[in-house]
């Protein structure tokens, strides 16, 4: 808004007002008209902070199921004996880059409570007590979802900088063997990321990731979006395990809610 009555005090000023601003010498915060309101809006989003999009892709992807306080959820690479790395400019959909995401999930993407209790038992020691249900609670489902690291890279490069730029495969493919490691030392090395003190030296390097994961109001919301069936999910007869349906990087969840703050 403080912008927005600056730009319009200059062009006063300057004589030189375009003709859908005639007459406005500054703005009035309790008379707002619709070419004010259009002009905030254009203001606000040339000044949009990357971050909200990227932190999205980063937890849907990677941060929910290393967070996730269910110890059946897991982020596993789908081929692990697959060693062979891939030129750059074959590496989309490789087996190499292709992950699977296996959780629970619902129509509602509100998860059963029983399961809260059990897991505070399994928090406790170190071993997973055995009446953890490792089937699917009534309502619920296991599910398995892959996506290519790959294509993650790339959509979140664009996310970052804003612009439909066609990034060098290179490029994509230094992001996404550092994705690839986050993959592969699994839910510990993680958990142990995210949880460092941002000033302090340990959050220098590439565990800086995990500042991109969003803070817990808003990962509370993108919890019940991710655990929503979806597509062949929705199929009465997957009742077990399985492959699930692709999911689409550039699926990014529309979440309510400010995400304008570091806090993890």
């Amino acid at each position: 808004m403080a912008l927005y009555n600056k730009l319009l005090v200059d062009m006063a000023a300057s004589n030189n007002q375009p003709a859908v601003f005639h007459g406005k010498g500054r703005v009035n915060p309790s008379r707002l008209d619709r070419i004010d309101l259009v002009a905030v809006s254009i203001v606000r989003q040339a000044l949009n902070d990357v971050r909200p999009l990227a932190r999205e892709m980063m937890y849907t992807h990677i941060g929910y199921p290393f967070m996730s306080r269910n110890p059946t959820v897991s982020l596993r690479m789908a081929f692990p004996d697959e060693f062979a790395v891939p030129r750059a400019a074959e590496a989309a959909n490789s087996k190499y880059f292709r992950a699977t995401t296996d959780l629970f999930a619902s129509v509602s993407g509100v998860l059963a409570q029983a399961g809260e209790q059990e897991l505070s038992t399994a928090e406790e020691g170190d071993e997973q007590p055995s009446t953890y249900p490792q089937y699917a609670p009534a309502g619920q489902r296991k599910v398995s979802r892959s996506f290519c690291l790959f294509q993650l890279a790339d959509e979140m490069l664009v996310a970052l900088v804003r612009h439909a730029h066609d990034f060098e495969a290179d490029v994509i493919m230094a992001v996404a063997e550092c994705f690839r490691s986050i993959v592969v030392a699994g839910r510990v090395a993680w958990c142990s990321a995210v949880d460092i003190e941002t000033a302090s030296e340990a959050a220098k390097g590439p565990c800086c990731w995990g500042l991109l994961i969003p803070r817990a109001g808003k990962r509370a919301q993108m919890d019940i979006v991710i655990q929503k069936l979806a597509g062949g999910e929705l199929d009465s007869s997957s009742q077990y395990m399985g492959s699930g349906p692709e999911v689409p990087v550039d699926a990014v969840l529309d979440v309510e809610g400010d995400d304008d703050v570091d806090d993890l």
